[in-house]
């Protein structure tokens, strides 16, 4: 069986269809064209696929790579740039790393 991504559009389906057909992850895996694994996967983790399906994620999207680490990043450069723009720093190339050495948190 050749590897594929599954939406959470398409996760949801597969969670309905194994509590309301009570089917084995092997059956899953058959009827939705998907790895045994993968569909077990899926079971396991029904409450974290449900959470971000009421959240409202994109049900399009097939992966999420933002993990925390990368969320606390994006956040830093974030205030970062802020308070850059607020002191009329130029924002650009070789600026920023004069800026970070001058500037410190």
């Amino acid at each position: 069986m050749s590897r594929s991504n599954v939406s959470l559009k398409e996760k949801i389906a597969i969670i309905n269809a194994s509590e309301e057909n009570h089917l084995s992850a092997r059956a899953l895996a058959k009827r939705f064209k998907i790895g045994k694994t993968q569909a077990a996967h899926i079971v396991k983790n029904k409450e974290d696929i449900r959470a971000k399906w009421i959240d409202g994620n994109n049900s399009q999207s097939k992966r999420s790579f933002m993990k925390v680490d990368g969320k606390k990043i994006d956040e830093l450069c974030y205030e970062w740039l802020c308070r850059a723009r607020s002191q009329n720093v130029p924002i650009s190339g070789p600026i920023t790393l004069v800026y970070k050495e001058k500037y410190p948190k």
